[in-house]
Formats: structure tokens, sequence, C-alpha cells
């Protein structure tokens, strides 16, 4: 007998093994009822600047000019829960994910901007955090909301909050400051970003590189 006809009579079973289980799953996950967590209305609010289709701008003191395209915004609910020997979830939370690409210049990096509530069976709080350059900045708007100052994330950023700050000879109201720990920061190149400056309606207005130029939005 053609070893391809044996072949093909084991991965027949081993194939509809796989079919009746992944169908299995769906039939034996129950979700409804399952706890959903989403954004407050002010949590909301943080993202909504982030517009599919806009183009943002940015110019430094000598003149020059960056501009970013707002390429993707997607918001969905994500499964979350599983824990080993079975994939059904326990719960669900919006996950909110924005890309950006810069559109001056063949720079093939992009730009993200992620936002969700995270978790546990005893508590909700949001992750947020501004991927610019390859640096992660955490943002800790779940703690503006609540009327809490800002503080560090242990990831190497620290955060304050500006109740006024001037960008680009225009004044902005309760700016949010990330900014990276020198540490984390000394042995990179001189365009490293180590400073980013975000508002609730605005989005990103500055960003700071560590050789000391700063991009503002314009």
């Amino acid at each position: 007998m053609p070893s391809s006809f044996l072949q093909a009579r084991i991965l027949i079973p081993v194939f509809s093994l796989a079919v009746l289980v992944a169908s299995g799953c769906k039939e034996v996950c129950d979700d409804d009822g399952l706890p959903q967590y989403r954004l407050t209305a002010g949590q909301q609010a943080w993202v909504n600047p982030y517009v599919k289709g806009a183009v943002w701008r940015f110019r430094n003191a000598a003149g020059y000019e960056r501009s970013y395209l707002i390429k993707e915004v997607e918001d969905k609910m994500d499964a979350k829960g599983t824990s080993k020997g079975t994939l059904c979830p326990t719960f669900y939370v919006q996950a909110i994910n924005i890309q950006l690409e810069r559109t001056d210049s063949v720079q093939a990096k992009r730009h993200f901007l992620s936002l969700a509530p995270g978790a546990t069976n005893s508590e909700v709080k949001v992750l947020a955090s501004l991927v610019w350059a390859d640096m992660e900045f955490e943002l800790p708007i779940g703690n503006v909301e609540d009327g809490v100052p800002p503080r560090s994330t242990g990831n190497g950023n620290t955060s304050q909050l500006h109740s006024q700050l001037v960008v680009g000879g225009r004044s902005y109201q309760n700016v949010l400051e990330s900014s990276m720990i020198p540490f984390y920061t000394d042995s990179k190149p001189s365009s490293t970003v180590i400073r980013t400056f975000v508002t609730k309606n605005e989005g990103l207005v500055r960003f700071d590189t560590r050789a000391g130029t700063v991009w503002s939005r314009i």
C-alpha cells in the first residue's frame, strides 16, 4: 500500500479530532453573563483625540517639521482569564489600540497608543501606554481621572501632571508628562525620545529627545 495513502489515513482522523476539539470548545464555553470591563467615559476621552486619518504635525526650534498619520484605531473586547487546562475566558476587557505612522520620512518605525482596563478578581485598573520611536511611556490616566497624583511605575518611567503648560506658544491645561529614567537612556542615541506630554483633549502635544530637542505640536 502506498505510504502517501497510509499518511492520509492517519492525518484524516487527527484533523477530524482537531476540528471536534475546536468546535467542542465553542459549545462548552458559556460567554453569557461573563463580566465585561469597559473604560469609563472619562478614561475613554483620553483616546478620542486620536481620529483615524488625521495628521499631526510637530516642529522643533530649528523650524524642522515632522508629521504623523493616525493610521488605525481598533476598539474591541478581549477575552481574558483563561487558565491552564481550559480555553474558556472568565471575563472580557475593552482594548483600544491606535497606530500612528510618520509620513514625512521613509522611516519605518511606527508609533502605538494602547489603552485597556486591567482586571483581576479584586480590582479593575486602567493600563495605558504610548510607544513612541521604540520607547514605551506608561500613562497613568487612571490616577489622573481619580484625582490621585501620578507616580513612578517601576518600569523606568516617572510621571507628573502639569496644571498648565505652554507648548509651541499654545497653553494647555492638565498635561501629563511621562519621562524615562536616565539610567535607561544614557547609552541610547541622542535622537532617543525620553519624554512625552499628553493631554486628554489633544493627545500627544510634545516629545523631547535625549539631545534636548523639543518637538511641539503645531
